[in-house]
């Protein structure tokens, strides 16, 4: 009786272990550490093999985020843990709002052809330095537990735009609480530059959120007089 009072023993110990390395094994995706992903905000950026132009680079959300994250047009959902966080981008040009994709109709061409829409601005993970139009994504990424926020822009929004300022924190009512700074404009690749947060509050956990960051022709004198008639992108 007491042998078998030992086997029983030995048998829950050896599948109490096995089932602690299987939860300790399947508490994190086995895939975020292949060295196909990196932590370096540069190597997240990478030419854009399906694009027509051979200058159009792209950022690799899956690279840089090592799967938690996906984008869905102008919203960036993220995974951590049981909970999702959710980032919502929004542009506006020379104080017209858009989402995704800022667009005016061609002057009527010589042929009398339906004039095509002229594309003048985009929020996008692909960016071209050559295309004429002003690109800009910002990217949040976890990191233990809080978010750092990388913002790319392309020659195009460098060349055209008067400045580029970074504005963020957790009111936009209360602009003595704003962080303001100047765009780095770090080149990481040819034409495609590169601004980090990583001081930025945790406007995200509020409820409602009535912070984030604003990138663009804007200054926290514009902010204060609800002066929003310039070229700008947020994301909250």
């Amino acid at each position: 009786m007491e042998k078998k009072k030992k086997i029983t023993a030995v048998i829950l110990v050896i599948f109490t272990i096995g089932l602690i390395i299987l939860m300790l094994l399947f508490k994190e995706p086995v895939y975020p550490q292949s060295p196909y992903f990196q932590n370096e905000p540069e190597n997240w950026i990478e030419e854009n093999h399906l694009s027509d132009s051979e200058q159009e680079m792209r950022v690799n959300l899956l690279k840089a985020t090592q799967g938690y994250s996906i984008q869905t047009g102008n919203r960036q959902e993220y995974l951590i843990n049981d909970s999702t966080y959710a980032f919502f981008s929004y542009g506006v040009y020379k104080g017209k709002e858009f989402f995704q994709v800022y667009a005016e109709p061609k002057k009527p061409n010589s042929q009398n052809l339906p004039p095509e829409d002229d594309v003048l601005m985009e929020i996008s993970r692909e960016l071209d330095p050559t295309d004429n139009i002003i690109q800009a994504y910002i990217l949040a990424k976890e990191n233990n537990k809080k978010f750092n926020f990388y913002i790319y822009v392309d020659k195009d929004w460098k060349n055209k735009l008067k400045y580029t300022k970074v504005i963020y924190g957790d009111d936009f009512s209360s602009p003595e609480k704003l962080k303001i700074r100047d765009f780095s404009y770090n080149e990481i690749s040819t034409g495609i530059f590169l601004h980090e947060i990583k001081d930025s509050s945790e406007w995200y956990n509020m409820d409602p959120v009535v912070g984030g960051i604003i990138v663009g022709e804007i200054n926290l004198v514009d902010i204060q007089n609800n002066n929003l008639n310039s070229t700008y992108v947020m994301l909250r």
